[in-house]
């Protein structure tokens, strides 16, 4: 062995490898050990491209699992969609333990697993393209409002313009942050997606969408996102929605 690999125990290792797999896309390599009495002694899981096992407690040998509120050792992943992971979490009786924020051009949550271990769960925001951000932004907007300012924090540019239905203009970066706290889209379909290249250091994405927001009509609008590469990085200019 050449790696580190967490060796983590869980009250029921059967159902801990189910959630994980389903939860945080983990893969089950190989078949778990049974003891002779029932318990799981070893399992095996690829997450995160990295090795994680796992094993039922063995009290009378000092293994135990955890218990309480308070954690020597939390686990980091890297995941393809913190929104996407963090919804699956929470649907399947893991929680957050700390809000969505974005240090560094990272998006990051700590999430508690139903099992008690605490996990950071992280994805790179700095580096994406201006259709992924334009995608990501939905899916923030969709999670809740926490996630959505700290993601638009670190996309707006310093002077953003937003262009919003009823004649409403912002072009304070403080209030367009502010306004990102509000109730979360419940559901959100991108169409037709372009990307307008303006140079080396330019992009004008432009789309349909259609959000649902529990108790709400339908909102359906055209969507122009202007964006400029600012210290190697994409950033939020101008942003506009027409009601269709």
């Amino acid at each position: 062995m050449t790696a580190v690999v967490p060796y983590l125990v869980v009250p029921d290792t059967r159902a801990a490898v189910a959630w994980y797999r389903d939860a945080l896309h983990a893969e089950e390599v190989g078949e778990p050990w049974v003891m002779d009495d029932g318990r799981v002694g070893h399992a095996e899981l690829r997450v995160g491209g990295g090795t994680l096992y796992l094993a039922d407690p063995f009290p009378e040998m000092g293994v135990v699992a955890p218990w309480g509120s308070e954690w020597p050792v939390s686990l980091v992943v890297e995941v393809d969609d913190v929104e996407a992971t963090l919804a699956r979490v929470e649907a399947s009786g893991g929680r957050r333990d700390r809000d969505p924020d974005v240090v560094d051009g990272v998006l990051s949550v700590w999430v508690v697993d139903p099992f008690g271990h605490r996990w950071h769960l992280t994805a790179a925001v700095v580096g994406a393209d201006p259709r992924t951000l334009e995608e990501q932004g939905w899916r923030a907007l969709s999670t809740d409002g926490a996630t959505a300012t700290a993601f638009y924090d670190e996309v707006l540019a310093d002077a953003p313009l937003f262009l919003l239905p009823g004649g409403l203009r912002l072009d304070d970066r403080a209030r367009i942050l502010g306004s990102m706290g509000g109730p979360p889209w419940s559901a959100h379909e991108l169409s037709d997606v372009r990307v307008l290249p303006l140079g080396d250091d330019g992009a004008v994405v432009t789309y349909g969408v259609v959000a649902r927001r529990d108790g709400s009509d339908e909102y359906s609008a055209l969507v122009t996102s202007t964006y400029a590469r600012v210290d190697g990085a994409w950033r939020l200019v101008v942003h506009q929605q027409t009601p269709r």
